[in-house]
C-alpha cells in the first residue's frame, strides 16, 4: 500500500476523531425508526444525517489503486449493484444511469464478501435495458421542491419498496396494503376507528397523525382502482386527496399494468388532468420508467421482480426528483464489516441441519435494508428491526408466494413453532402469521381477522386452522377468511367477527355482506332459551334453535318481536324469514307462537291463536279487516281478548269464540258497553237477513236495516 503524504495523514486523523465523536452522538439519537444497515462498496453501514450534511466515518483506510487492481467503479458495481453512490455518473440527459445487473448475482441484490457460491446455484437475471431510454426517473407537473418530512400512501408496490420512500430519515413512514384502492385509503384516512388490517405503523392513530403533520405526501394508488372502481370514482378520490393536502406538495405515481393497457391510459389521463388543476401535484412517470425497463417486472406484469433497481433507481429516484434531495441525503457511516446473518443466526449444523446445505450467498439490498441467505430447505432473513430468522418448508413456500419480505407479511420476527394440534406449525411475521397443518395446508392470516381468530383460541379453538388465506376488496372495504370451523368477516364499520354453522348458512342465503344483513357486528352468542343462539348484523339479527332453525329478523318486525320478549315471549323463535310483497307494501314473519304483520300504514303487530284464525278466515290483510292496528289486548270480562284491525275488531272469549265486529253494529254494541254490557260477547260474525244484516251476541241480536240498528 503506498504511503499517504504527511499532510494527508494529519488531516485524516483529525477528521476521523471529530467524525467519530459527532457520529457516535448522532448514532445514539438516531431516528425513531432506526437507520437501516445496507451495503456500500462492500462494507456494512448505517446512514447518519445531520442538518444539511452527512458525516462519513472511515474506520478502515482505503488503499490507492495498484496496477492490476480492479478499477474502483467496477469494484462498486460488483460489491453492490443495488446501491448508487452519491457520485454516480449521470447520462447526458440528466437522468440517472442504472448500474448493470451482474448475471451471477441473485435478483440484483448485494452478495456479502466471502459468502459467494457458484453462480449456477441461482438463475441468472437479464441485464436492464439501456438506462438512457425514456422513462428513467422522469416526472411531470410541478418542479422539485425540497421538503422536510414525507408520508406515503399506497398499495403493494409501496410495500415492496418499504417505508423509507428513498428519502431516509425524512420519511415518517407509510400506510399501504395489497389490494388497496383510493377509496379504501380515503375511508381509512377519514376514520378514527382503531381496528384496521395491514398496519405498517404502530397504530392507526399514528397513521392519522403522520397523514396530518407531514410536509409532503407520496401516493401510489390506482392499480387496484382499475379493477374495482370507475374512472369517475378515481377522479373524485384524487381530488379528495388533493383537497386534504391543503397545498402541500403531493407526488403521485401514475400507473402501469401490462394486462390492462386501455384502463391504464384512462386512469393516467385522470392524473394528468389533475396535475393541470392542482399546482402542488407532481405526477411521477412510473409508466414510462417501467416501459423502458420491462425486465424489472414480475411475470404478472405489475409487481416488481427486481427490487434493487425497481425501488432505488426507479420509484425512489422519481420521489427524490419530485420532492428534492432535501437536507438528509449524504454519505454512509461505516459501523461494521460483519455479515448480519452469520452474526445473528447459527448455521453451524451445516447440511445436516433443518435448513440443509447453503445454496446462495448472503445477499442484501432488500426492503428496509434487509439481507437473506438461501439454503436447500429454506432461507434465513435479517433486517435491522426483526433480526435474523429462518423460514422453511411449506411456511416458506406460502410466504414466498406472497412476494416474501416485500409482500403483506414482511420479514419473519420469530422462528416457526411446530408440534401444534394435529402436527401443525405456525410462524410470526411483521404483520401476520403463516399457519400450516397437513389437512389445511399453509395459509396467511393477518390483521383484525388474525386477532379475532387468536381471541377464539387460534387453531385450538372452535375455528381451528385456516383453510384459505384472506380475501379482501369486498363491499364496504371488507375482508374474509375461511377456517375449519367457520369464517371471520371484517369491515371498517363492523370490525372482525366469526360466523359459523346454521347462522352462517342463513346469512349466506341472504347474500352475505352484500345482502340486507350486511356484515356481522358480533360473534355468535348462545345460551338462550331451549339451547338457542343468535348473532347481530348491520341490518338485523339471525336467531337459531334446534326446533326452529336459523332465521333473520330485522326492522319493525324485529322491534315488535323484541317488545314481546324475543324468544322468551309468547312468540318464541322465528320459524321463517320476513316475507314481503303483501297488499299495501306489507310484510310478515312467522314465529313459534304467532305472526307479526307490518305495513307502512298500520305498523307492525302480532296476531296469534283464535283471533289470528278468525282474521285468516276473513282473508288476512286482503279481506275486509285489512292489517292489524294493535296487538292482542286481554284481561276483559270472562277472560276475553280483542284486537283492532283497519276495518274492524275481533273479540274472543272461552265461552263465545272469536268473532268480527265492525261498522254500525259494532258502534251500537260499543255504545252499550261492549262485552261488559247486556249483550255480552258476539257469538257469530255478521250474517244476512231479509232486508238487512244481523249479528248475534250472548245477550241478544243486533240487526242493521234501512240505515238503522235495532
Amino acid at each position: 500500500m503506498p504511503l499517504l503524504p504527511a499532510s494527508d495523514v494529519v488531516a485524516l486523523v483529525v477528521t476521523t476523531v471529530l467524525a467519530v465523536v459527532v457520529g457516535t452522538a448522532l448514532f445514539r439519537s438516531s431516528h425513531r425508526r432506526g437507520t437501516p444497515w445496507r451495503a456500500c462498496r462492500g462494507r456494512w453501514v448505517r446512514t447518519v444525517v445531520t442538518g444539511a450534511s452527512t458525516l462519513t466515518v472511515l474506520l478502515i483506510a482505503v488503499p490507492a489503486a495498484q496496477a492490476g487492481d480492479r478499477p474502483a467503479e467496477e469494484s462498486v458495481a460488483a460489491a453492490d449493484p443495488a446501491v448508487v453512490p452519491d457520485d454516480e455518473p449521470w447520462a447526458s440527459t440528466g437522468e440517472p444511469v442504472l448500474p448493470p445487473v451482474d448475471p451471477g448475482a441473485p435478483a440484483a441484490r448485494t452478495a456479502f464478501p466471502g459468502t459467494e457460491v457458484p453462480p449456477t446455484t441461482e438463475p441468472a437475471l437479464p441485464a436492464i435495458e439501456d438506462a438512457t431510454a425514456p422513462g428513467d426517473a422522469s416526472t411531470s407537473g410541478s418542479a422539485a421542491v425540497p421538503t422536510t418530512t414525507v408520508w406515503g400512501m399506497g398499495d403493494s408496490l409501496f410495500l415492496q419498496c418499504g417505508d423509507s420512500l428513498g428519502v431516509g430519515t425524512r420519511s415518517l413512514g407509510m400506510v399501504g396494503w395489497w389490494g388497496g384502492t383510493t377509496q379504501d385509503m380515503r375511508n381509512r384516512m377519514s376514520s378514527p376507528a382503531g381496528s384496521w388490517p395491514y398496519l405498517t405503523e404502530s397504530s392507526h392513530a399514528e397513521e392519522l397523525a403522520d397523514f396530518r403533520r407531514a410536509d409532503s405526501w407520496v401516493i401510489g394508488l390506482g392499480s387496484n382502482d382499475m379493477r374495482l372502481l370507475t374512472v369517475a370514482q378515481y377522479r373524485a378520490n384524487v381530488d379528495w386527496f388533493m383537497q386534504q393536502s391543503a397545498g402541500r406538495p403531493v407526488a403521485w405515481f401514475n400507473l402501469h399494468n401490462g394486462n390492462l393497457v386501455d384502463a391504464t391510459a384512462q386512469f393516467n389521463a385522470v392524473l394528468r388532468d389533475a396535475a393541470g388543476r392542482w399546482p402542488n401535484l407532481t405526477v411521477l412517470d412510473w409508466d414510462a420508467f417501467v416501459t423502458a425497463h420491462p425486465s424489472l417486472l414480475h411475470a404478472d406484469r405489475l409487481h416488481l421482480a427486481d427490487n434493487a433497481h425497481g425501488c432505488e433507481q426507479g420509484r425512489f429516484s422519481l420521489i427524490r426528483a419530485a420532492l428534492g434531495a432535501g437536507p438528509t441525503v449524504g454519505q454512509p457511516v461505516e459501523l461494521s464489516t460483519e455479515d448480519p446473518i452469520a452474526v445473528g443466526y447459527d448455521t453451524s449444523s451445516g447440511a445436516a441441519g433443518s435448513l440443509g446445505g447453503i445454496t446462495g450467498p448472503t445477499t442484501c439490498g432488500l426492503r428496509d435494508g434487509g439481507c437473506l441467505r438461501s439454503f436447500a430447505n429454506g432461507q434465513v432473513l435479517w433486517s435491522p428491526r426483526t433480526g435474523a430468522h429462518a423460514v422453511t418448508g411449506a411456511v416458506w413456500g406460502r410466504w414466498a408466494s406472497t412476494f416474501g419480505e416485500t409482500g403483506p407479511l414482511g420479514y419473519p420476527i420469530a422462528e416457526a413453532t411446530c408440534a401444534l394440534r394435529n402436527g401443525g406449525c405456525s410462524q410470526e411475521f411483521t404483520t401476520g402469521s403463516v399457519v400450516w397443518s397437513e389437512a389445511s395446508g399453509a395459509r396467511t392470516i393477518l390483521g383484525p381477522i388474525r386477532a379475532a381468530w387468536l381471541a377464539a383460541g387460534g387453531q385450538d379453538g372452535a375455528l381451528g386452522y385456516p383453510t384459505t388465506s384472506d380475501t379482501c376488496s369486498l363491499s364496504g372495504n371488507g375482508c374474509f377468511q375461511f377456517f375449519e370451523g367457520g369464517s371471520v368477516y371484517w369491515s371498517v364499520a363492523s370490525g372482525a367477527h366469526i360466523t359459523r354453522g346454521a347462522i352462517y348458512d342463513r346469512w349466506a342465503v341472504q347474500g352475505w355482506e352484500r345482502g340486507v344483513l350486511g356484515y356481522p357486528t358480533s360473534d355468535e352468542s348462545c345460551g338462550l332459551r331451549r339451547a338457542g343462539c343468535y348473532q347481530t348484523f348491520q341490518g338485523g339479527l339471525v336467531h337459531w334453535s334446534p326446533a326452529s332453525g336459523a332465521h333473520v329478523t330485522r326492522g319493525a318486525i324485529y322491534d315488535r318481536w323484541a317488545v314481546q320478549g324475543w324468544e322468551r315471549g309468547v312468540l318464541g323463535y322465528p320459524t321463517s324469514d320476513e316475507s314481503c310483497g303483501l297488499r299495501g307494501a306489507g310484510c310478515y314473519q312467522t314465529f313459534q307462537g304467532g305472526l307479526v304483520h307490518w305495513s307502512p300504514a298500520s305498523g307492525a303487530h302480532v296476531t296469534r291463536g283464535a283471533i289470528y284464525d278468525r282474521w285468516a278466515a276473513q282473508g288476512w290483510e286482503s279481506g275486509l279487516l285489512g292489517y292489524p292496528t294493535s296487538d292482542e289486548g286481554c284481561g276483559l270480562r270472562g277472560a276475553g281478548c280483542y284486537q283492532t284491525f283497519q276495518g274492524g275488531v275481533v273479540h274472543w272469549s272461552p265461552a263465545s269464540g272469536a268473532h268480527v265486529t265492525w261498522g254500525a253494529i259494532y258502534a251500537t254494541w260499543a255504545a252499550q258497553g261492549w262485552e261488559a254490557g247486556r249483550l255480552g260477547y258476539p257469538v257469530t260474525d255478521e250474517y244476512r237477513v231479509t232486508g238487512g244484516i244481523a249479528q248475534r251476541f250472548q245477550g241478544g241480536t243486533l240487526t242493521y236495516a234501512n240505515g238503522r240498528v235495532r
